[in-house]
């Protein structure tokens, strides 16, 4: 960790949906529809340039590329874990309204990387730093969270794939070492002393 950075607890995905307005919750149910989603299983830091946190952790990422007025916007949530309601995550949006009311806030505490904003704290649209969804964010969640047995299928096929199987090691066949060949053993021929 570097030199001066406290250890910061990444925010789970009920702590956001919890503090998000209800009228932005209402905005994404009401008028939000997503065009195309995916989701990868994947090895990220995050975006990166200003990230708060730097480790790299196996993470589950759901993306939608959404609209809601005339504008497309990529969202994106990583689970830091299986995808439930109490797993860590880290979110980024396209939207302005990210980028200008939570983007550095999220980034203080954990939970997302600066990418498209200057980095200041937003003293005139946030001033009190709430953390929180946008509109995008929250259609992805849900989402996220409707389809998350098809997810938690889809990360078992692949640990599947990929997993050594555990045992004991007495479980695991050893090979038997090859024995040596016994050295030759060669006589001597007697030596008689003469008298």
């Amino acid at each position: 960790m570097p030199r001066g950075q406290s250890k910061i607890d990444r925010l789970t995905l009920q702590d956001l949906i919890r503090m998000t307005p209800s009228t932005i919750r209402a905005r994404a149910r009401r008028g939000c529809r997503s065009l195309r989603q995916s989701y990868n299983l994947s090895t990220k830091e995050g975006f990166g340039r200003s990230s708060r946190r730097k480790d790299p952790t196996y993470s589950n990422e759901m993306k939608v590329v959404s609209r809601c007025t005339r504008k497309r916007h990529t969202s994106f949530i990583r689970f830091y874990g299986e995808p439930d309601m109490k797993t860590p995550v880290w979110v980024w949006c396209t939207c302005d309204f990210f980028k200008y009311y939570i983007e550095v806030v999220l980034t203080r505490r954990g939970s997302s990387s600066i990418r498209s904003s200057n980095g200041k704290a937003p003293t005139i649209r946030n001033p009190h730093f709430k953390s929180y969804l946008c509109k995008h964010l929250m259609l992805t969640a849900e989402i996220a969270l409707t389809q998350k047995d098809l997810i938690k299928q889809k990360i078992d096929d692949e640990q599947e794939a990929v997993d050594i199987p555990e045992g004991e090691p007495e479980d695991i066949p050893t090979p038997e070492p090859e024995p040596e060949p016994e050295p030759e053993v060669v006589a001597e021929p007697e030596v008689v002393a003469e008298p």
